[in-house]
């Protein structure tokens, strides 16, 4: 039950004065419940509600104090607010009353203000904790929704981590399987291409015509070119990329062995880059095998120790720029023939042309200078630089 400033249940058994608190109460806007008992008040809760209750203390039967335990341990009426009314008024008698259950206490004869004055306060106060009550329990509702979504959600995750990683393992898998694969292949060409120029290797070691054997050891080194890239791939540690100067180092050295220099000429090597893809690592390397096999077999014919120089960097927009020189004797138009000079050069020509799409220019001054200058085509040779 309830009304614009709420319900009171008065408990006294004197009738005159739940008459007088009845008469205060709803003049000034409250619901009376009246009751001249503990057993009767006790019996007027299960049909109705107060928000307050005005119990009297002492009472025949269940006095006051035993009603309001009886309240307080019902939930259902535990939260009600309780004024004692008495005309007890020792010091103790209210200890006992705030330790059963009591909110306030009033004394016989109470006055109208006073009694109006602490039922509206407590019946503020029994408002604002009933309110916080339910936010509470609204709050607790929420946090046990936001528990079961955060449940549902670390579910999801552990599923969705569960199968990340059974993702990457197979992905990992996967990659050892590549790598290895990767490895076999590049092992597989390599000796191949090792057959092929040990082949090359017993036949001109038979022949005797010079011009034949320069060109037995032409194409034995071409092929030897492409071992060495498969060779250095089968030792990189992604197999697909290829360290510059240790080819270049390895390289040279297996000319000037294969030429049979009588002066190793000084070779100086200089790159802003570590490495090439394997594609246009096969090109660079077939163009850097003529070049360097036309210096050691040709420019170095006084018998002096020469030099090789060889820079090959790389640009901020991607241009490549791979300059070979040396300081030996040059060339003219009555230079050697197409087993030679000439004949590698035409090679680089066409391969730079053909395979880097690029520009080729030769100075043949005071020792011979190529620059070869190409773009990296996006998607073409997929390097690694």
């Amino acid at each position: 039950m309830s009304s614009s400033k709420g319900c009171v249940l008065v408990v006294d058994d004197q009738a005159l004065n739940v008459k007088l608190l009845n008469t205060i109460l709803m003049r000034h806007g409250f619901e009376v419940l009246m009751a001249y008992t503990g057993d009767e008040a006790l019996e007027v809760v299960c049909h109705a509600t107060p928000d307050i209750i005005l119990l009297d203390m002492m009472m025949p039967g269940m006095d006051g104090l035993e009603t309001c335990r009886k309240l307080k341990a019902d939930p259902a009426t535990a939260g009600i607010p309780v004024i004692f009314i008495s005309a007890l008024t020792n010091v103790s008698d209210k200890v006992n009353a705030f330790t059963n259950g009591g909110v306030d206490y009033i004394t016989k004869p109470f006055q109208k203000e006073e009694v109006l004055s602490r039922v509206e306060s407590h019946l503020g106060i029994y408002r604002l904790q009933k309110s916080l009550d339910e936010k509470n329990a609204q709050l607790i509702e929420v946090n046990q929704l936001l528990a079961t979504y955060n449940d549902k959600l670390e579910d999801k995750v552990r599923a969705r981590t569960l199968e990340l990683d059974n993702a990457n393992k197979q992905l990992t898998a996967k990659n050892k399987e590549k790598d290895i694969l990767l490895k076999e292949v590049h092992h597989r060409v390599r000796n191949n291409l090792q057959i092929i120029a040990s082949m090359l290797n017993l036949s001109f070691s038979s022949v005797t015509n010079p011009e034949c054997a320069a060109l037995f050891k032409s194409s034995y080194s071409r092929v030897r070119v492409m071992a060495v890239i498969h060779e250095q791939l089968d030792q990189s540690a992604d197999f697909s990329s290829v360290n510059i100067e240790e080819f270049i180092n390895y390289l040279f050295g297996e000319l000037v062995s294969l030429f049979e220099a009588r002066l190793s000429p000084v070779l100086d090597v200089v790159s802003n880059m570590d490495s090439l893809g394997i594609n246009l690592m096969i090109s660079c390397g077939q163009i850097l095998n003529e070049l360097l096999s036309n210096s050691i077999r040709h420019a170095f014919t006084n018998g002096q120790q020469g030099k090789i120089a060889i820079t090959f960097n790389k640009d901020e927009i991607g241009q490549f720029s791979l300059i070979v020189s040396d300081n030996g004797t040059g060339f003219t138009d009555g230079g050697p023939s197409a087993t030679g000079t000439y004949g590698g050069l035409q090679i680089v020509k066409d391969l730079v042309a053909s395979k880097l799409k690029g520009r080729t220019e030769i100075n043949s001054g005071n020792g011979t200078t190529v620059t070869i200058t190409f773009k990296e085509v996006s998607g073409r040779y997929h390097n690694q630089v």
